[in-house]
């Protein structure tokens, strides 16, 4: 496994940003970040959510999303 893989499938965190994502493997370049997401979204290795948001595969934390889409936000129990 490469190290995209091994950070994000390292991380306590079900759904991810892009930003999120090029903080974790040290990724400067915009282009390089997007064509990486992408390859990986192609070969089912990452979810694409929307458009800047990913998840690790289809079982992630439904509330997590909820507060990645509109933040501040909580969820009341």
């Amino acid at each position: 496994m490469d190290t995209f893989l091994t950070a994000i499938y390292g991380s306590r965190q079900s759904v991810f940003t892009s930003r999120e994502i090029a903080l974790l493997i040290g990724e400067k370049s915009p282009d390089n970040l997007k064509s990486k997401l992408s390859y990986y979204v192609k070969t089912g290795k990452l979810v694409r959510l929307r458009r800047g948001l990913f998840a690790r595969d289809e079982k992630y934390d439904r509330n997590e999303l909820a507060v990645r889409i509109c933040t501040p936000a909580y969820i009341s129990f």
